[in-house]
């Protein structure tokens, strides 16, 4: 699944021209308040940050999207636990 994510990156990152917003869907989100110590993720929250966040900055995504946690949340754009 890694690579199929790359792969479709890649090809997103090429065609921005033509669709300048990258979205990722995803299931379980990486910051949640629900799901944080101190504003830092734990458990899946955490093991996703790791994982997934460096390939989302890596090809520049916009924006990502989740479910799984019952409650409205928003932030501002944040990598490795800073806004940036």
């Amino acid at each position: 699944q890694v690579n199929w994510l790359k792969e479709d990156l890649s090809k997103a990152v090429e065609n921005r021209a033509q669709v300048p917003w990258i979205i990722v869907f995803g299931h379980r989100p990486i910051y949640a308040p629900l799901l944080e110590k101190d504003n830092i993720p734990t458990g899946y929250s955490l093991a996703i940050q790791n994982f997934l966040e460096p390939i989302l900055k890596q090809y520049s995504v916009d924006i990502y999207l989740t479910g799984h946690v019952h409650a409205y949340a928003r932030t501002y754009p944040m990598y490795n636990n800073t806004v940036t």
